[in-house]
């Protein structure tokens, strides 16, 4: 029953493993039947609490990670990044690459006992198009009915990344019964879908509730489990303070967390006494310009202060050398990553001197702080308390005191820290994401659609657009990293952002959480793609 390959238009996914150029050892196999693995409630420490679980409404990372388990897509994606069949039966695509037409699983109803079927992918998909990541599906120019377990879905062009989006969260299959009875309370205190797990309860500044989906047995293919899922239930901690969430894994107030410091990296990697994983990531770090603001339009300011940073402080020290500066927005394991060091923009402080005078910056009174026009050169440093991106945070303020600029650094809880920048409430942001693909990474940050809602440079580029778009359309492995590299190429040279860091994904449990080794280091996408595959694959020893 596996969908079909389509050699050409998806051999993106055959060639991540090369890209990533990580090996891991296999674990043991374990002799432990469902009954013994069966029962229990995993406790997963959470450092930031999701704005909704409206897939149509958030971007919040931690809100896709817990609705990839309640929200079931039609496709999800293998240890070798093939595409194969979650709530689809089949797909079969046209000669041209332009239309997909998916036979659906029959016999499968949402949690509130809705069948699954074509109204509901048409609905969900009707929906997603108008959504905050409608941007992600934007290669698709039409949706259509062919039958009660069949939907055809009709492409502006052949596009590598249409079958790669949609097999996240953000456009898993909703209830349409459900979403029309409960649309005020959708995404807060009601979320329905067909996926591992059920939606409970959501207290707000506390936890998330999910219960499993004793009907879900229509799991991946690829898993040993293909359910019901072994946990009995699952609580999604708020922990904001890391070295509390650390400490909770260590007591056994917490069993399992994603959101490991790096400041914990080393010591942790020497603990015998937890289970620590700790890969390279898709994500990176940068500095985001507030471009609404006029002082920054001027890209003599932004190359100056670009030239005032050292980045190596800040993987050494504020990451604990569990990150590597960097020049590239992408990740070092995001699809279409290419070399940029001819294009770095180097520590200069001589460099970024004149850059401000050029742009009539001086210190007129000898007190170490630029002026123009009678006004001296202060900003604000908008980052999350966390020790991680408060510590860059500081070390930026102290290397642009330098060349004479007056940082004022805030701190706010990540929640609230993105909602002020995504209201354009700051000067410039220590800011940074996880994103596997490289369209959809640059999308997200610098698209002009996506202006506040990851767009938190606002920047807008009608060139950049038309590039980033065509990238999400290509067919050709070769000609999609092409587009994805000029697209980066303006970025670099337009400068909304600073590239800093490139970071590493950790993960800790304690001893008594099944599953990881035989499963997790194969299935690297923890807080998307495989947050599903964590799902049904950990259990609690008895």
């Amino acid at each position: 029953m596996k969908i079909k390959k389509i050699v050409v238009l998806y051999l993106l996914f055959v060639l991540l493993i090369m890209l990533v150029g990580v090996n891991y050892a296999a674990g043991g196999t374990t002799t432990l039947t469902r009954e013994e693995k069966a029962g229990g409630v995993l406790v997963y420490g959470i450092g930031d609490e999701p704005d909704n679980l409206d897939p149509w409404k958030t971007t919040r990372a931690t809100s896709d990670m817990i609705m990839n388990h309640i929200l079931e897509p039609l496709v999800i994606v293998d240890k070798n990044l093939n595409i194969v069949p979650s709530l689809a039966e089949s797909c079969k695509v046209s000669e041209d690459g332009t239309v997909c037409t998916f036979k659906l699983k029959e016999g499968i109803k949402f949690h509130d006992g809705t069948p699954f079927n074509a109204d509901a992918v048409v609905f969900t998909f009707e929906h997603a198009m108008k959504g905050n990541t409608a941007w992600a599906i934007e290669s698709v120019r039409d949706i259509i009915k062919l039958g009660d377990y069949t939907v055809k879905f009709v492409l502006k062009s052949p596009s590598l990344a249409f079958l790669l989006n949609i097999a996240d969260a953000y456009f898993g299959i909703v209830s349409p019964t459900a979403y029309e009875k409960y649309k005020d309370r959708w995404g807060t205190e009601v979320l329905v879908g067909a996926g591992p797990f059920k939606f409970e309860k959501w207290i707000r500044g506390q936890e998330i509730v999910l219960i499993r989906n004793d009907e879900y047995k229509y799991g991946p293919v690829f898993l040993d489990n293909k359910g019901p899922a072994y946990l009995e239930k699952i609580v999604f901690k708020l922990i904001p303070e890391p070295t509390v969430l650390v400490g909770a894994v260590k007591s056994g107030d917490v069993d399992f967390t994603t959101y490991v410091p790096s400041v914990f990296v080393q010591q942790l990697k020497k603990d015998s006494t937890i289970q620590f994983y700790n890969i390279p990531s898709s994500g990176t770090r940068f500095l985001a310009f507030n471009l609404q603001r006029e002082l920054f339009q001027d890209r003599r300011i932004r190359l100056a202060i670009a030239h005032a940073i050292d980045k190596k402080p800040i993987a050494d020290v504020a990451w604990s050398g569990a990150a590597i500066p960097t020049c590239s927005l992408l990740g070092p394991t995001t699809i279409a990553y290419y070399d940029v060091s001819d294009e770095c923009i180097e520590y200069d402080l001589e460099k970024s001197k004149q850059f401000l005078a050029d742009a009539g910056w001086k210190d007129l009174d000898g007190d170490g702080i630029l002026e123009k026009n009678g006004k001296k050169f202060e900003i604000n440093l908008l980052a999350y308390a966390l020790t991680e991106n408060s510590k860059s945070a500081v070390i930026i303020q102290d290397q642009l005191k330098k060349v004479g600029i007056k940082v004022v650094v805030e701190t706010l809880e990540k929640g609230t820290a993105l909602a002020k920048a995504e209201s354009g409430d700051f000067d410039i942001m220590e800011y940074g994401i996880w994103y596997t693909t490289g369209d959809g990474f640059l999308n997200f940050i610098a698209y002009s659609k996506n202006k506040g809602v990851g767009n938190n440079a606002f920047y807008e580029n009608p060139e950049f657009d038309e590039l980033i778009t065509k990238a999400s359309m290509i067919a050709k492995i070769d000609e999609y990293k092409e587009y994805v590299k000029k697209a980066q190429d303006i970025l670099l040279k337009d400068l909304p952002y600073v590239p800093l860091v490139a970071l590493t994904d950790s993960m800790m449990a304690k001893p008594l959480v099944g599953g990881l080794d035989n499963i997790v280091l194969e299935y690297p996408y923890w807080k998307d793609w495989h947050a599903r595959v964590i799902a049904l694959e950990v259990y609690l020893k008895k």
